[in-house]
C-alpha cells in the first residue's frame, strides 16, 4: 500500500486558520509588551534625569535651571536671560544624550534661543524652570516631592502655567499639569505611556501618573487632561 504525502487543501487551510488565530492573540500581547519596555525606559531616562537635577540644585546654590520663554529678563538683578538648553547644564551629571530622548518618541526641535545638538523628549515646568522673572529654587516649594519639573513633553515649556483645581479643599487653587489634545496643534504634556505621562519632581524622584479629570477637560485643545499627582504651582 502506497503511502499519501503531503497535505490535503483542507488540512492546509486549517493550519492557515490556526496560525491566524494565534496571531491575532499574540500581535497585541507584543504590542503591549514593546509599549511596557518603552515606558519602563523612559521611567529609567526620568530617574536618572531625577538626579542629575537634584546634583545640579546642590551645585548651584540650590538654584534650578533656569531656560524662561525668549525675551525674559531677571528682574532681581536685570541680566538677560539664559542662552543654555537646559539639558545642557545637565549634561555633566548625565554625560548621555540619550537620557533626554524617550524612547516612544523621537524629540521635538530645540528652540532658536537654547541650542541644541540634539532632540529633546521631555518639557519642563514653566513656574519651575521656565519663570519669567528669575531662576526657582525647590526649597521655595511647600512640597518638593508634589511638585512636578520635568515631564513627557511635545514642547521645550512642557506645562503650561499649569490649570487650577482646589484638590485640598482649601479654598486655594493649586495649579497642575496638563496633557493637549494629541489631534490638536498644542504640543504640552503628551501621555505617550499606557494613557499616562511619566514625572520628574522637585526632590529627585520620578513616577508615572495618568489623568484624574480628563472627561471634564475636553473644552479646550491645550488642557485635555489634568494631572492631580504633578502640582505645578508652589503652594
Amino acid at each position: 500500500m502506497s503511502r499519501r504525502g503531503g497535505f490535503t487543501l483542507i488540512e492546509l487551510l486549517v493550519v492557515i486558520a490556526i496560525i491566524a488565530i494565534l496571531a491575532a492573540i499574540l500581535f497585541p500581547v507584543f504590542s503591549q509588551m514593546k509599549e511596557k519596555a518603552r515606558s519602563t525606559a523612559c521611567a529609567c531616562n526620568c530617574r536618572q534625569i531625577g538626579t542629575a537635577l537634584t546634583m545640579y540644585t546642590d551645585d548651584c546654590d540650590g538654584t534650578l535651571p533656569w531656560n524662561p520663554y525668549p525675551g525674559a529678563k531677571n528682574l532681581i538683578d536685570g541680566s538677560v536671560q539664559p542662552t543654555s538648553h537646559w539639558t545642557l547644564l545637565l549634561m555633566p551629571y548625565i554625560k548621555s544624550q540619550d537620557i533626554f530622548r524617550c524612547p516612544s518618541w523621537e524629540g521635538n526641535a530645540p528652540s532658536a534661543n537654547y541650542p541644541c545638538p540634539f532632540k529633546v523628549g521631555y518639557g519642563f515646568n514653566e513656574w519651575a524652570i521656565g519663570d519669567y522673572g528669575r531662576p526657582r529654587r525647590p526649597s521655595e516649594m511647600k512640597s518638593p516631592s508634589k511638585v512636578a519639573v520635568l515631564a513627557d513633553s511635545d514642547f521645550m515649556w512642557g506645562s503650561w502655567f499649569g490649570w487650577g483645581y482646589d484638590q485640598d479643599h482649601d479654598g486655594v487653587e493649586e495649579k497642575y499639569w496638563i496633557s493637549s489634545n494629541p489631534a490638536s496643534n498644542w504640543r504640552y504634556g503628551m501621555p505617550r505611556h499606557r494613557g499616562g505621562i511619566n514625572f520628574v519632581y522637585a526632590d529627585g524622584h520620578s513616577k508615572w501618573g495618568k489623568p484624574d479629570l480628563r472627561p471634564e477637560f475636553h473644552f479646550t485643545d491645550y488642557a485635555w487632561g489634568l494631572y492631580l499627582s504633578a502640582q505645578v504651582s508652589f503652594d
